[in-house]
């Protein structure tokens, strides 16, 4: 029954080129509400019981007419994947539901970043299809292409024996690399039994799996950079099985919050 709620202010945004359109707004959403989420088998029931959501919303106009409705159409879109926050009842409420609420923010977002989160957006058109061309409002031009390789990682903090280090004491892990960009993600090959991966210089190794990837940019600013290490051992491959990228259980090191422009040092 609580509605979502607009948080003040909505900022109209200085900067001309956020999105090469015409006036571009930058809107928080907010939802804080209980839910009635309920299964229940024989005499056992689980639910959700809370849900807490928050976003930031940007709408962009385009195109600009001497007259009524005065824009060609607008673009709704996400820099980054809304914040979800669960709180579970029934027999879930005292147990560590790290796994399941991965699965739900797994499919929360796939399926709004597939509608809205940058590269994709969500498109109003509004004047006719003679006037404008909606394409150049649901893929603009990017303002670049950003290339990442991965080439490294030194002293990751080890949390497995393997044979050939049960005898010295050394622990070691199995690290690949996951970068995330908006609704683009990219993952690395996995390299095993170290703590000092290094991957092949020329971009692939010897699986021809490549540790290069291009994501497209277009609002350096906003977008933020996401790097996480994870080890790949038997929780990795419960998570395989139900499409669910890792999580800070089997989480070895990590750098987010990192603009594009940051990353570049600009």
């Amino acid at each position: 029954k609580t509605p979502p709620r607009f948080k003040p202010p909505i900022h109209v945004l200085n900067n001309p080129k956020i999105s090469g359109g015409w006036v571009d707004y930058a809107i928080d959403l907010e939802y804080d509400g209980d839910a009635h989420i309920e299964l229940k088998y024989r005499s056992h029931q689980v639910g959700v019981k809370n849900i807490k959501l928050s976003l930031r919303l940007y709408v962009s106009f385009y195109g600009f007419l001497p007259k009524p409705p005065f824009f060609h159409g607008l673009s709704v879109y996400l820099c980054e994947t809304p914040k979800l926050d669960l709180k579970w009842g029934g027999l879930l409420e005292f147990l560590d539901m790290h796994f399941i609420e991965d699965i739900v923010h797994k499919a929360m977002s796939d399926s709004i970043g597939k509608m809205m989160l940058l590269p994709n957006r969500m498109v109003v058109p509004v004047a006719t299809p003679t006037e404008c061309n909606i394409l150049d409002i649901k893929r603009p031009k990017p303002r670049g292409i950003l290339q990442i390789r991965v080439l490294e990682a030194e002293g990751l903090v080890g949390n497995e024996y393997d044979l050939s280090s049960m005898f010295t004491g050394e622990m070691s892990t199995d690290p690949f690399v996951q970068i995330k960009i908006g609704a683009e993600s990219f993952k690395t090959n996995t390299l095993w039994n170290t703590c000092n991966p290094k991957w092949d210089k020329d971009g692939k190794d010897a699986t021809n799996t490549s540790n290069t990837h291009f994501f497209f940019v277009d609002i350096p600013d906003k977008q933020l950079v996401h790097i996480h290490v994870y080890d790949d051992g038997c929780l990795q491959k419960l998570k395989q099985i139900a499409h669910v990228d890792g999580a800070e259980s089997d989480e070895i090191a990590r750098k987010t919050g990192l603009s594009v422009s940051q990353l570049l040092g600009r």
